[in-house]
């Protein structure tokens, strides 16, 4: 319970001024599910790619031009470490820049049609016992929340979460992330400001392909590591995870790596 909450019940013991609390005032929310919760992580995890590198495809496929607008970033690439994820991230969506609102949305909605059709089989089916036992399923990406919310809807998922872009009317150059990068401990941070989850979830399980996503599988009472590698292998064998190793529509790092280029050029098919 929330310290306004404690406050509210040392004021019932005091006969101090009273309240009646508020909903917010409380660290738990009540769902029509029964009681557990099933976090998934997107990329990688629920679909083989790089989401972002296959939305970059998809609408370089439509627009073509627009291949142009990722110069900055190919140029910035060889800085990236010194740069920042959310950086490069907000230098490489400028391939949307300019982009009426209504229509990234409708790309959003068919480029989630086309994700949810290569999604891995395995993990579609972990989605669906999820639901059936009862649990709440969250969707928790680091992709844009534009067509994260659009597969989200499309797979069941009760919420989904991505990294919100001011987009605005037209996309801008170099957009504003107002939540910051949807990765790693900002998942946790909006896991507890949008649900109002913190510390170990009852009956819960967590599934992700990295260790990025380490803060949020240690709110999981279980774990499920989907073709987990280097330190997340290692940590998925230390604790004796549940290992998934769906089919990949590659057969190794190599063919991954020419794959996400041709994504980036928009020739991938």
């Amino acid at each position: 319970m929330g310290g306004r909450g404690r406050r509210w019940q040392d004021g019932m013991r005091t006969g101090a001024h009273l309240q009646f609390p508020r909903q917010e005032d409380f660290f738990f929310v009540v769902t029509e599910k029964s009681s557990g919760w099933a976090l998934f992580d997107l990329d990688q995890t629920i679909v083989p790619w790089d989401m972002q590198l296959l939305f970059c495809n998809f609408v370089l496929q439509r627009e073509g031009w627009r291949r142009v607008l990722l110069v900055p970033f190919l140029l910035l690439t060889p800085f990236a470490k010194l740069l920042g994820a959310e950086t490069m991230k907000r230098v490489f969506v400028g391939f949307c820049y300019g982009l009426p609102r209504k229509r990234l949305e409708g790309y959003a909605r068919e480029f989630a049609e086309e994700a949810v059709n290569i999604a891995y089989g395995d993990v579609v089916a972990e989605i669906e016992r999820q639901k059936q036992e009862g649990r709440t399923t969250v969707l928790a990406s680091a992709s844009p929340e534009i067509y994260v919310r659009e597969i989200g809807d499309r797979l069941g998922f009760d919420h989904s979460f991505g990294t919100e872009v001011a987009w605005q009317e037209k996309a801008p150059w170099f957009p504003r992330f107002p939540r910051g990068n949807h990765k790693g401990a900002n998942k946790v941070t909006r896991l507890r400001e949008e649900l109002g989850l913190e510390g170990v979830l009852p009956d819960s399980e967590g599934y992700s392909d990295s260790k990025a996503d380490l803060p949020m599988l240690a709110m999981c009472e279980r774990v499920v590591a989907v073709h987990p590698e280097g330190i997340f292998a290692e940590k998925a064998a230390e604790n004796h995870w549940r290992v998934l190793s769906p089919d990949k529509p590659w057969q190794d790092r190599r063919a991954f790596a020419l794959a996400s280029i041709r994504m980036i050029l928009g020739i991938y098919r």
